[in-house]
């Protein structure tokens, strides 16, 4: 049983502006999926309305204020649950909360090869880097160049908590 915080960050700590990401990473993507599969995944409430859908095969819990009717595989909760096996997704709130409340084991992070900026004054959204003294690095699970699929090269580290 483990939650995992997994996020994607460019060199400057950045998640996404406005409700985006800020690059299209393919790979990263499969990997995602694969790494998510058959499991509960978390996220604040702009995340899921910039996913758009519920992410099949994972019962998604979504943290939010505007109570919402619930769904197949599909949970709103106003407060950030407590849970043994998870997957935590987002955003920049949602991780700053699980990570300051301890609740982390892992860490799972795609560090882009890219200088990002906002376009038309978007709000840019930064990964809360402070805590990454509580983690210690394993191992780097894969590297990938620039290609077709991905509009930058990036590398997965996965950490664990010291």
């Amino acid at each position: 049983m483990t939650v995992r915080l997994i996020a994607a960050m460019s060199s400057e700590g950045i998640i996404g502006i406005g409700n985006d990401l800020p690059w299209s990473l393919k790979d990263d993507l499969k990997h995602f999926k694969a790494l998510t599969m058959g499991r509960a995944v978390v996220m604040g409430s702009k995340t899921f309305d910039s996913i758009g859908h519920p992410l099949p095969g994972r019962h998604n819990i979504v943290i939010t204020r505007t109570p919402r009717a619930n769904g197949e595989n599909l949970t709103f909760v106003k407060e950030p649950p407590r849970l043994a096996d998870a997957d935590i997704i987002g955003g920049a709130q949602i991780y700053q909360h699980y990570l300051q409340s301890g609740l982390v084991d892992e860490l799972v992070i795609t560090f882009v090869d890219a200088c990002v900026a906002s376009k038309g004054g978007k709000k840019v959204h930064f990964f809360p880097v402070n805590f990454f003294s509580c983690f210690v690095p394993c191992f780097i699970e894969s590297k990938f160049e620039r290609n077709q699929g991905n509009e930058h090269s990036f590398k997965i580290v996965r950490y664990i908590r010291r």
